[in-house]
């Protein structure tokens, strides 16, 4: 774990802590909202992909398993890579840019297999977005450690039950 005690110093007032935990408690679980909102808009927006790009069930069923399979092989990494990198802000930042660059590319692919690398290629950024965040937030708050988690997890699942909702009536708009 990296240990910076000049920092500890800096940010050990009882005023400062609880300051800095309520943005984290705040900033992370919107993070996560955003961060995995289009993962679940892949879900309901797949009938509407398929239609447009003239896919059958077996693509759109491999697009979900390129998304979902080539995501899960970054949280073992972003999680080591999240323990030996001091500054895990920068880090948190290009995950979410990764994801926001990864998906709108593929908003705009012309071809399955584009669409699927891109798929892919977005939900590494995702993936990785989850090991280091949560690293981040336990660290802070040791003591809360569970609790932390269950908020940073509200985000989440926030993302994407508020995507469902917003997915239906757009989908349904247009």
């Amino acid at each position: 774990m990296n240990h910076d005690p000049a920092l500890e110093a800096k940010t050990s007032s009882p005023g400062h802590r609880k300051k800095s935990n309520r943005f984290m408690l705040f900033t992370f679980p919107l993070g996560h909202l955003v961060n995995d909102w289009p993962g679940a808009a892949l879900w309901l927006l797949a009938p509407a992909i398929a239609i447009s790009m003239d896919l059958n069930s077996v693509e759109v069923g491999l697009l979900i398993t390129i998304h979902a399979s080539v995501a899960s092989l970054a949280y073992f990494p972003a999680g080591l890579v999240g323990d030996f990198i001091r500054d895990r802000g920068l880090l948190l930042t290009l995950t979410f840019w990764w994801v926001a660059i990864g998906y709108f590319l593929a908003a705009s692919s012309p071809d399955f297999w584009t669409l699927a690398i891109l798929l892919g290629f977005a939900g590494l950024g995702d993936a990785a977005w989850h090991p280091i965040a949560t690293g981040i937030m336990v660290e802070q708050m040791p003591g809360r450690r569970a609790q932390v988690l269950g908020i940073h997890a509200l985000g989440g699942n926030a993302g994407g039950s508020g995507c469902a909702t917003f997915c239906g009536f757009s989908v349904g708009l247009f």
